[in-house]
């Protein structure tokens, strides 16, 4: 298998940055990516399940602000058993 080499995801570089967040013009153009994507995805008729800062990957070229969804372990079709990841402490 071969995959493409991205960088860093949104929560690495929120917490690289000390939590202070992104300017509005980068907010917008990640929740327009996003929202895309999910787009396409319901279009395929696919849930993602696990969507959060940490797989919103952004492209490795460190002038683009071009992101993507990864992590599609516990995604599955709409209709589809879902399956979790049950954690216990004890």
């Amino acid at each position: 298998m071969v995959f493409e080499h991205l960088g860093y995801s949104v929560y690495q570089v929120l917490q690289q940055n000390s939590y202070s967040g992104f300017s509005a013009e980068i907010i917008q153009n990640l929740s327009i990516q996003v929202l895309y994507a999910m787009i396409f995805l319901k279009s395929e008729g696919i849930i993602h399940s696990d969507l959060k800062p940490e797989n919103i990957v952004f492209n490795l070229d460190a002038n683009s602000d071009i992101v993507k969804l990864v992590d599609f372990s516990s995604a599955c079709f709409e209709g589809g058993k879902l399956y979790y990841l049950l954690l216990f402490t004890l």
